[in-house]
């Protein structure tokens, strides 16, 4: 699932993604990476669609969360031609 986390004190938001397990143990683990949201997914492996260490990470149950944060992934300003 997609979407934004808001800090309504200072009017932020964060693009994020949070990736849920078939069954649920309760846990959730925040995976911050240099590139942002995207580290999440395989680019080698389209058909595994997520990494392998995230996948485990589904397997025990937990729910995943990537996030954007400054100068990564949507806040990256893009050029068009």
């Amino acid at each position: 699932m997609t979407g934004l986390i808001h800090n309504k004190t200072y009017n932020e938001e964060l693009p994020v993604v949070w990736l849920y397990p078939k069954k649920w143990n309760g846990r959730v683990i925040l995976w911050l990476d240099d590139e942002g949201k995207s580290a999440l997914f395989n680019r080698d492996a389209p058909a595994e669609r997520v990494q392998p260490a995230i996948k485990q990470l589904l397997s025990s149950g937990a729910t995943v969360l990537g996030a954007d944060l400054l100068y990564q992934g949507e806040f990256l300003k893009t050029e068009s031609l």
